[in-house]
């Protein structure tokens, strides 16, 4: 039962924050502003905009991490680790932007969902690594709902590279 659900939680990992982002193509032209220190957003388009830059940044490092089909059950609690790594790198990265106020709890909302998505995939790794079947899918299960809430409250945000769409 393990293996089956291997490939399910990889394509978890890499939906949990790249969503439509993981494409490399945010859908502007031009060359999207990097996201690697903060910024404070003065509207909610700017805000946007550097929020999804980081989507599309950690997704292409989540995609990389992901395991592959046929990957052991080390190999993939080793990828899954990278995985929840990179998913709080990014979520920190979220933390440091100041949302305009209409969206300010709706997007802290959405970060601590974020936050539990790492959990989860932290717990399935664990779980994987002492054999443990049951825990493994309870974590992943977990993570599949939290991964659903938020990919719901991205899309409420206007956050479209940061949906889950898994």
């Amino acid at each position: 039962m393990i293996r089956t659900r291997l490939v399910l939680v990889a394509a978890l990992g890499v939906a949990v924050l790249c969503g439509a982002g993981c494409s490399g193509d945010d859908g502007t032209t031009g060359d999207a502003p990097a996201a690697t220190t903060a910024v404070v957003a003065v509207d909610a388009d700017a805000f946007r905009s550097q929020a999804e830059a980081i989507c599309v940044e950690v997704g292409d490092e989540i995609r990389t991490a992901s395991p592959a089909a046929g990957a052991t059950p080390e190999q993939a609690s080793t990828a899954f680790l990278t995985i929840a790594a990179a998913n709080r790198a990014g979520v920190d990265r979220l933390r440091a932007l100041t949302a305009p106020p209409d969206l300010d709890t709706d997007y802290r909302a959405w970060l601590e969902l974020m936050d539990q998505t790492a959990n989860d995939l932290e717990a399935a790794a664990l779980a994987l690594q002492v054999g443990d079947d049951r825990a493994f899918q309870d974590a992943v299960t977990e993570a599949e709902a939290t991964s659903q809430q938020a990919g719901t409250a991205a899309a409420r945000l206007q956050l479209p590279a940061c949906v889950f769409t898994g």
